[in-house]
């Protein structure tokens, strides 16, 4: 490699860390020279790519891959993904929690409309949905909402209940909602 895109990087270590070194090269087949084995372990360094086997010592300082150390690494990770999964839980609970709490809120909001014009509203061009029934939009826009959990809710709420009603008016796409008396 003496050509005139090379240089040469001169490098003092002790000779204990040299012959541990070329120790590592011998045994390795992961490296062709000293040279070698140091160009990769600069540029791992560079860009942070160590492995947990390439960074765990042994009890004399020497560099390789200890099971019980690995071993503890594996169970440090089982016990991160568990608490991780906890922890998705509890934001899956919380969540829940909310949109219980948001559903009750479009509970008490939902205009209530007698059932005799309910069934009027019902018809795709019937009479103006606005003066009886609202939007999610509306919805949203009083409680300071997302308005795309307030329309979820408030489909879910049509869909599983049997006394808050959806009509889409179907000139202008808009869904409105109310609660039947």
């Amino acid at each position: 490699m003496a050509d005139s895109d090379t240089a040469t990087v001169a490098v003092r270590v002790d000779k204990s860390i040299k012959r541990e070194w070329e120790n590592r090269v011998s045994e390795s087949q992961d490296y062709g020279s000293l040279s070698h084995l140091v160009r990769t372990a600069v540029q791992k360094e560079i860009r942070d790519e160590y492995s947990v086997a390439d960074t765990t010592t042994t009890d004399s300082g020497e560099s390789g891959s200890d099971p019980e150390m690995l071993d503890a690494v594996e169970s440090l990770q089982g016990q991160i993904a568990s608490v991780q999964a906890q922890i998705d839980e509890i934001q899956k609970d919380t969540q829940s929690e909310a949109a219980y709490e948001l559903e009750q809120v479009l509970l008490e909001l939902l205009p209530a409309v007698p059932e005799p014009e309910s069934n009027e509203l019902l018809t795709p061009h019937g009479p103006d949905l606005s003066s009886v029934a609202v939007t999610a939009r509306d919805i949203a826009d009083r409680i300071g909402a997302n308005r795309d959990r307030v329309s979820g809710a408030c489909d879910r709420l049509a869909d599983e209940t049997g006394y808050i009603r959806k009509a889409v008016n179907e000139d202008t796409g808009t869904a409105y909602y109310w609660r039947e008396e």
